[in-house]
């Protein structure tokens, strides 16, 4: 009967998912929301970085105390292109309890607004598009009419009826972003806007019913603060909206240059309303980059997953770039 009632569980999830009369939210996320830049903001594509290329992969597994692990897996790579311009792209897929598949293919370009021969600003504009399949197992889905006297029957008909197992949907993104990058300052605020699934492309599963993949506003910033030439705060957070459901996440990062083991050592606590605190370690060995986050559910299903959320991992390798060890958390 448990194992019946976890079935119904990711059932319901999916569904829940499905439907955009019902829908929570739509898109994964990550709690290393900026750890690939291009995932976050596609303003952010090769026109932060000082190397000539920057790839990166990124793991996420969570809810693995509920039902099988939900997992998020990103491939990333963005470089500069002459002065003004940065090109790239991603990979994401998504599998949701092996019943409901996501995987992205997307292309990604910014370009400089501000001048190149200034220091002080730096103002990008970007666009990415691309496509999103998007796969349902519906032959190992439990639907609530196949129910009888609390007995499961699987010769019962489920009551519902998929005309496709699988959708192919454009995607068209956009963003803007500004730093403030003056080498004399300490303090360097930045702010980016970015929208995701512009065309709100249909994505259902019937041809009877149509669903909009809604659109996702997110806003994020922060500030790179120079306490000293080699110990930098980065107070940051991420606000996102799709449909009727938002998130806030905020916290600090800290980062120790130790520059005669070419070693910075990071760390840092976030905080996610009303679903996680989140541990964040990590370290920056010469062009490579590692980290590791955790986290700690406190929303109202902690009775279930025993407090359990995510674990995360991140690496990105920073090119050739510069081979002194410095701190650059948005790479300014």
């Amino acid at each position: 009967m448990k194992t019946q009632i976890v079935k119904i569980a990711i059932f319901g999830f999916i569904v829940f998912l499905m439907s955009n009369k019902i829908l929570k939210a739509q898109d994964s996320h990550m709690s290393q929301y900026d750890a690939m830049p291009v995932l976050l903001n596609p303003a952010m594509t090769g026109v932060l970085t000082q190397n000539s290329i920057r790839a990166g992969a990124q793991f996420r597994s969570q809810w693995g105390a509920l039902a099988s692990n939900i997992t998020s897996t990103a491939l990333v790579v963005d470089a500069p292109l002459k002065e003004r311009w940065g090109v790239g792209g991603y990979l994401l897929n998504n599998q949701m309890s092996k019943y409901f598949n996501v995987f992205n293919f997307v292309l990604s370009g910014a370009y400089k607004i501000t001048k190149t021969d200034q220091k002080k600003h730096l103002l990008t504009v970007g666009l990415q598009g691309g496509l999103i399949y998007k796969d349902v197992k519906d032959n190992k889905l439990v639907f609530d009419n196949q129910y009888s006297n609390g007995n499961f029957d699987p010769d019962l008909p489920s009551g519902e009826s998929f005309s496709r197992s699988s959708v192919l949907l454009p995607e068209l993104n956009y963003g803007l972003f500004y730093g403030f990058t003056d080498p004399d300052k300490k303090i360097h605020p930045y702010l980016g806007f970015s929208l995701f699934h512009i065309t709100t492309p249909n994505e259902s599963f019937t041809n009877s019913v149509k669903s909009r993949l809604p659109r996702k506003w997110v806003l994020h910033g922060g500030c790179n603060v120079n306490i000293t030439d080699d110990f930098i705060i980065e107070p940051k957070g991420v606000y996102m909206r799709q449909l009727n459901v938002q998130e806030i996440e905020a916290g600090m990062n800290l980062n120790y240059n130790f520059k005669e083991s070419q070693i910075i050592l990071m760390a840092g606590g976030f905080y996610r309303v009303k679903d996680a605190a989140i541990i964040q370690i990590g370290v920056n060995y010469r062009n490579l980059v590692y980290k590791m986050s955790y986290d700690i559910n406190t929303s109202s299903l902690k009775t279930y997953s025993e407090k359990r959320g995510g674990l995360e991992f991140s690496i990105v390798f920073n090119g050739l770039g510069d081979k002194k060890n410095k701190i650059r958390p948005m790479n300014f």
